[in-house]
């Protein structure tokens, strides 16, 4: 393959191999992937693999088949792919950023362009942490460029596969602000100058929504998402959390009104309901504590809706459900049941939220905890 046409895709899993891979590869360029030696093996000796695109009524099967493995202690192949590809792209996990750098730096001397580093990441600030770890390696800024990305489509893993499953839309929303050069076309990639409203966006709506439905389905005892938006009340609660969400971020940063509400549509009847993405309660529950923080998804929205002068009730009720949430495989859980066990309700709220018992939002989040039964 010549010099530019390939794209070097640091992490194997969900999003590197069932979004990045595939566009990039529909758009005719060859991914390269970077894995660790297990997952490189795997994908060696399949050869291909299978994304199942479901949504809207509708399913399609696309193969990816025309791949490169590049394992994580092949530095020489990899310094060469990296010094040779179009551009690059990560998809670890933002905790995970500052340990790829050692993978990247030496291929960046060798290039005869600066490289473009796409981040798959929900991770506002992931590009200067990135940024940063390469500087402290050496790496001139000037040989490269951390592009910020929003991937939009969820995308499942199949037990015991390489095979995935993911929604149908594949739109990922790029910072072209911060893209050297001309972008590449991509079918898929939706260039805006600064994504920030995205990133809020899919916070304070999808991710919010997934709180509401895991913490609440735990407690009504349901197994999956596509279970739990089926009961009445989470319907009704869900649809007022993301309606005030919707109204918020409108005000907040100024998204679309009916972009918004089309994206509102989209999660109630399409991504939540679909039960082929098989996402269960215990994987969006998990790790209550980080959730629960300040700038997370739940906490945020109450401070976005309480600056705009709106109810804070959509969240409460949802913090409340959270508090009530008990899983002992979960660390995070157990710790969250030891601390209300201890201290109660309370000493969460101004301990881990940041909620002063003084404001109104306390008393609310008190009252939704103690609306609901105990559960043991």
């Amino acid at each position: 393959m010549a010099p530019g046409e390939s794209v070097v895709i640091i992490g194997a899993g969900s999003i590197g191999r069932g979004l990045v891979a595939d566009v990039v590869s529909a758009a005719g360029l060859r991914p390269v992937f970077v894995a660790r030696q297990a997952k490189g093996k795997a994908l060696r000796q399949a050869g291909h693999y299978c994304i199942r695109l479901v949504g809207g009524g509708q399913s399609l099967v696309r193969t990816v088949s025309d791949y490169d493995v590049i394992t994580t202690d092949d530095r020489r192949r990899l310094r060469a792919a990296i010094a040779s590809c179009q551009f690059a792209a990560t998809a670890v996990g933002s905790q995970n950023l500052p340990a790829i750098a050692p993978l990247l730096v030496d291929g960046l001397a060798d290039r005869a362009e600066p490289l473009n580093i796409l981040l798959c990441e929900n991770a506002p600030q992931g590009g200067e942490v990135l940024a940063q770890a390469l500087a402290a390696r050496g790496a001139s800024r000037e040989r490269f460029s951390c592009v910020r990305s929003s991937p939009e489509p969820m995308v499942r893993s199949l037990d015991r596969s390489l095979d995935l499953v993911a929604e149908r839309i594949r739109t990922t929303y790029v910072e072209a602000a911060h893209w050297l050069g001309p972008a590449p076309d991509i079918p898929g990639f939706d260039y805006w100058q600064d994504i920030t409203p995205f990133y809020w966006r899919k916070l304070y709506t999808n991710n919010a929504g997934h709180a509401l439905i895991a913490y609440m389905g735990a407690y009504l005892g349901c197994t999956t998402v596509a279970e739990a938006v089926q009961r009445a009340p989470i319907r009704r609660h869900l649809e007022d959390l993301l309606h005030a969400a919707g109204a918020v971020l409108v005000h907040e940063f100024g998204l679309n009104p009916e972009a918004t509400r089309d994206h509102l549509v989209q999660l109630q009847d399409e991504r939540y309901p679909n039960a082929e993405l098989g996402d269960t309660i215990a994987r969006l529950a998990r790790d209550p504590l980080r959730k629960l923080g300040p700038g997370e998804r739940l906490v945020g929205l109450l401070r976005l809706l309480q600056a705009a002068h709106l109810s804070t009730l959509p969240v409460t009720r949802v913090i409340g459900a959270a508090l009530r949430y008990r899983d002992p495989k979960d660390p995070s859980a157990a710790e969250l049941a030891r601390r209300v066990r201890r201290g109660g309700p309370g000493a969460v709220l101004e301990s881990v939220c940041g909620i002063a018992a003084i404001e109104p939002c306390f008393a609310e989040c008190i009252a939704a905890f103690e609306a609901l039964e105990c559960r043991r």
